[in-house]
């Protein structure tokens, strides 16, 4: 695998290719400080997940705590480059999300809603 995980003061993150799948674990605050490392690892992790041909990458969210709007741009923005791609070239995205968490709740279901084809959400 050619990236690895992101490390901000509140921020960290994980990566793992699981089959036909690449995992991805989110832990502590996406907020505004983190948003730009955000950005440039969420590119790495669609440049990733398109050199290896995985089907679907699996965005673990039980250990964030909160995620800023800017962060859930970066995510929008992420799923907008994959719907560009020609339908052979894209990949399913998988959210595992704390129905406990209210923020979790609201920005899963529109990131849902965005995008259907291709987000899928768990529970």
């Amino acid at each position: 695998m050619s990236i690895g995980a992101l490390s901000t003061e509140r921020l960290r993150t994980a990566i793992a290719p699981k089959g036909t799948t690449l995992a991805i674990e989110l832990v502590g605050v996406a907020d505004l400080d983190a948003r730009q490392e955000f950005y440039t690892w969420i590119r790495e992790v669609h440049t990733e997940a398109l050199s290896t041909g995985v089907k679907q990458v699996e965005v673990n969210l039980h250990q964030l705590e909160f995620m800023s709007s800017m962060c859930v741009n970066v995510l929008v923005g992420w799923l907008v480059s994959i719907m560009e791609l020609p339908l052979e070239e894209q990949y399913a995205v998988r959210l595992l999300w704390d129905k406990r968490q209210l923020w979790q709740r609201r920005s899963v279901h529109a990131l849902k809603r965005f995008a259907p084809r291709i987000v899928r959400t768990e529970p």
